[in-house]
């Protein structure tokens, strides 16, 4: 019993660190599957704040005098209910440099609040009782004959060829374009489309990948070409992750109202919701360009650049908060309160309605997988003492 709980605590470290292999995260992955009670009370009880205080608390402290008790409440508590499931928060960018230099004492910290991370709560808050589940991955294909495809109801296989371009549906559910043939049709234009509390990922003709998130549109030809310049080019509403296969000779075009992005192979997100104060561009790798009339911004790894109104603003951010939704997470830290219920409602498809004590300048925090019901992905947000929820069918009511 010793020799597993050391071993998945050097599991857990690696994962902090950044350091795990691919078969320590899927060795991690199917430990953490095990209960998703367990998985959830220790992500309500290590939100960031309480895990910095408890690093704090820790660090200074002798580290073999907290592994005997971290293992001895482990295996008392596995005589009493069995073995739970942990699961840390994902190593954002940010966290490193603190928790690296910690690595065993985190492991040793989490472990030894492991007794108190699984209670079950006794009480049912009044407020969740009428839950909502997480979204899920569908979208609808509109082709150019206007006939709609619901890819969440479309079997497996070719769905339709246009323009010398065959679709297909893979057996992952990732809309796949492929060139089958010569055939130069300019005009063959595709949607692909999400509801709220929807998101798709799709292979355009050229190989680049785009992730779609909920409440998006994106708009292309069938073969990517643009009539007047033979440049691969999309339009985009919405939300979307971009990895653009490299072709120097036809550069990829993104377009979101006056807004274009042009890139030659690279990753990046694209923020263009209509209720959102700002088109915000964001990026992983490589290079890109961002047009506006006759403003452009030359963006670099980690830079976002927000267009409000053709006023480009150019700023260096963690991109964690920005790419979440990609990676199946709300990752909340230092993100605008509104601005992250915002999020939850396109996932959730509902409607937020703040009391008017709820000021715009406030903070959210916090991270939590985006597959739990509502009610769990609030009571993360409740735990901080900054506001309250009441769920009402499809509306989410904030009070202080």
């Amino acid at each position: 019993m010793l020799d597993t709980e050391f071993h998945i605590s050097t599991l857990i470290a690696a994962q902090i660190q950044g350091t795990i292999t691919d078969a320590q995260r899927a060795e991690l992955a199917v430990w953490l599957d095990q209960d998703p009670k367990h998985r959830l009370h220790l992500e309500e009880t290590y939100r960031e704040q309480v895990l910095n205080e408890k690093l704090k608390r820790y660090e200074r402290a002798d580290r073999e005098a907290i592994w005997a008790k971290t293992i001895t409440k482990i295996q008392a508590n596995n005589v009493e209910q069995g073995t739970a499931t942990v699961r840390m928060l994902y190593p954002y960018k940010r966290k490193l440099a603190i928790v690296a230099a910690v690595a065993a004492v985190v492991c040793a910290a989490v472990l030894f609040f492991y007794n108190d991370a699984i209670r079950p709560s006794q009480n049912v808050h009044k407020g969740y009782q009428n839950d909502v589940a997480p979204g899920a991955q569908g979208a609808t294909l509109t082709l150019t004959n206007g006939k709609q495809i619901k890819l969440s109801d479309a079997t497996t296989g070719q769905l339709a060829e246009e323009a010398g371009v065959r679709i297909t549906k893979s057996a992952d559910g990732e809309l796949i374009y492929e060139i089958s043939g010569s055939d130069k049709k300019l005009n063959s234009v595709n949607t692909l489309s999400t509801a709220k509390g929807q998101t798709y990922r799709l292979r355009l003709p050229d190989g680049s990948a785009v992730w779609l998130n909920a409440g998006s549109t994106l708009t292309y030809s069938a073969n990517l070409n643009r009539s007047y310049d033979g440049k691969r080019y999309v339009m985009l509403v919405g939300e979307a992750y971009f990895e653009i296969a490299e072709n120097k000779a036809r550069p990829f075009v993104v377009q979101s109202g006056t807004q274009e992005i042009e890139v030659l192979g690279t990753q990046f997100n694209v923020n263009a919701y209509a209720d959102e104060p700002a088109i915000t561009t964001t990026l992983m790798e490589g290079a890109i360009k961002v047009t506006d009339g006759r403003r452009q911004r030359i963006l670099k790894p980690g830079q976002q650049v927000a267009n409000a109104n053709g006023n480009l603003q150019l700023a260096t951010i963690e991109v964690d908060n920005v790419i979440d939704w990609k990676d199946g997470d709300f990752y909340l830290n230092h993100v605008n309160f509104k601005t992250a219920m915002r999020k939850i409602a396109r996932w959730y498809d509902v409607e937020v309605v703040y009391d008017a004590s709820i000021p715009d300048d406030m903070e959210a925090g916090g991270w939590i997988s985006r597959d739990k019901p509502l009610s769990q992905v609030l009571k993360s947000i409740e735990s901080s003492g900054m506001v309250r929820f009441r769920i009402e069918g499809k509306k989410i009511h904030v009070i202080k």
